[in-house]
C-alpha cells in the first residue's frame, strides 16, 4: 500500500494546483534562507545544500501525505464500525 500511496503522491498530488503554488512559495522561502550563506559559501556548496533541503522536504511531504491517508482510512473504518 505504501508503494501505491507513493505513486499517487508522485504522479497526482505533487502536481495539483495547490501543490504547485505551495512549491513556488517554498522556492522563495528556501532562497531567503540560503541568502545569508552567499557570503561564506560557494555557489556549488549552496546548490548542494539546496538539493538536500528539497530532498528532505519532499520526503517529509510524501510521508505526511501517507500518514494523512492512513488516518482518514482509520477514521472512516472506525466511523463505520469496521475496526477491531
Amino acid at each position: 500500500m505504501e508503494d501505491l500511496l507513493s505513486k499517487i503522491y508522485d504522479k497526482v498530488v505533487f502536481y495539483e494546483k495547490d501543490g504547485i503554488r505551495f512549491g513556488m512559495e517554498y522556492d522563495v522561502r528556501v532562497e531567503e534562507l540560503l541568502e545569508s550563506l552567499r557570503t561564506t559559501k560557494s555557489e556549488s556548496d549552496i546548490e548542494e545544500i539546496k538539493e538536500l533541503i528539497y530532498a528532505a522536504s519532499y520526503d517529509a511531504e510524501e510521508y505526511g501525505f501517507m500518514l494523512g491517508v492512513h488516518f482518514v482510512a482509520k477514521l472512516i473504518a472506525e466511523a463505520m464500525g469496521i475496526t477491531e
